[in-house]
């Protein structure tokens, strides 16, 4: 009755030579630091290689072993670990420009010296700068045409192109949402689509407001949205402008992270594309919830093959047991019916003035002082300063 039916579609996507390639370099690079964790026996949770591990697996492991010894030696190796475990996985998902970007970051953090200087680790940020096209170890823009390295970037521009192109020949209006877990991903599809230069799609980031942190170092929101420039974050004013945009077909493809997964409510969106796989299933559901909802619509899942294909699987399988927990009221402990009316109400009618909102009057907020404001209050800390002096 409320939501109309939606359609799933699924598109493997191979990993190109490179990738596998890099794969390698970093399984080497993990292989002395696991060895040393296997020595002093921290948890069973690392006895598996590298191929399967995962940054949350590092760090479960890492909280059970200090809750276990209460001991700190080792705190440097599963700091170094999680990092790797968690670029390699971005290097699977995301492509090599992100993974690079990821590693270049990490060789900032104190605890990587050692390892940074190490000759495989070396050899790793080479190559994985040749890969992405750059020609320094530090952070560079991919050219607009060096998208081969990364599959997922060339399947999403077919799909949004194809699905554009049959909404044009039905003369139909259509809004398309692509979901990224990473604001650095969000960036980079976006200027892709840019690069793309067809009048079809036009792109546009949505993305969470940036941190104090990122305010503090001058990084802002930029207003140009469809630069996909800028991952420090979006104010409420630029994520309104965006979305009134978006609704008025000023851009037709909304990119965005986990901030657009609830709330939006915009008929025209007849196709999501998960740039990537989500393994919460209550996260996979609202991401699919923002189509189907005017007419039809349709949801496709990039996924890359190998953990990424293994972490879809396993979010579907979540999701149909969450389904049938729903459709059996047995399954959950209800809250007894207690009704929130007495039986019989008394209806009052009041009328209600509502007067004009300030930030004022949020509670923890302190008003920026106006020049004028400014003025008074120097005017006023004078005055008792001269009184002071005459006492």
């Amino acid at each position: 009755k409320y939501i109309h039916h939606r359609e799933e579609e699924v598109i493997i996507v191979e990993q190109p030579d490179v990738v596998k390639t890099l794969d390698k370099q970093f399984a080497e690079l993990l292989l002395p630091i696991l060895e040393r964790l296997k020595e002093e026996k921290v948890s069973q949770r690392l006895q598996y290689g590298s191929a399967s591990l995962s940054a949350w697996t590092v760090m479960q492991a890492f909280r059970e072993y200090t809750e276990r010894t209460n001991d700190h030696r080792l705190d440097r190796q599963f700091n170094i670990l999680r990092d790797l475990t968690s670029t390699r996985q971005i290097l699977k998902d995301h492509g090599v420009q992100m993974a690079r970007t990821k590693l270049v970051e990490s060789t900032h953090k104190h605890y990587m010296g050692s390892i940074a200087k190490s000759p495989l680790f070396q050899s790793l940020m080479h190559d994985m700068m040749i890969a992405s096209g750059g020609a320094r170890g530090d952070e560079v823009e991919a050219p607009s045409n060096n998208f081969e390295n990364n599959p997922k970037l060339t399947k999403l521009a077919e799909v949004l192109l194809e699905h554009f192109q049959r909404k044009l020949v039905n003369n139909e209006s259509t809004r398309v949402i692509v979901f990224s877990q990473f604001r650095e991903s969000v960036g980079g599809i976006v200027k892709m689509l840019t690069l793309q230069n067809t009048s079809l799609v036009k792109p546009a980031q949505f993305i969470g407001q940036a941190s104090k942190k990122a305010v503090g170092k001058g990084k802002k929101g930029s207003s140009n949205s469809g630069t996909g420039q800028d991952a420090a974050g979006m104010n409420q004013a630029q994520q309104q402008r965006v979305l009134e945009q978006f609704s008025e077909g000023v851009y037709n493809v909304l990119v965005c992270t986990c901030v657009g997964e609830e709330g939006l409510d915009i008929g025209e969106v007849d196709l999501i594309v998960n740039f990537d796989v989500m393994k919460s299933p209550i996260r996979s559901i609202q991401r699919s919830g923002r189509t189907g909802r005017k007419r039809n619509g349709r949801v496709v899942f990039l996924v890359a093959k190998g953990s990424e294909e293994r972490s879809y699987k396993q979010s579907v399988t979540n999701t149909k047991k969450i389904a049938r927990a729903l459709k059996n009221p047995s399954v959950f402990n209800l809250c007894p019916n207690n009704s929130m009316f007495p039986a019989e109400p008394t209806m009052i009618r009041k009328k209600m003035n509502v007067s004009s909102f300030h930030l004022s009057q949020v509670g923890g907020h302190t008003p920026k002082l106006t020049r004028s404001r400014k003025s008074n209050a120097g005017s006023k800390k004078r005055r008792g300063q001269s009184k002071a002096i005459e006492s």
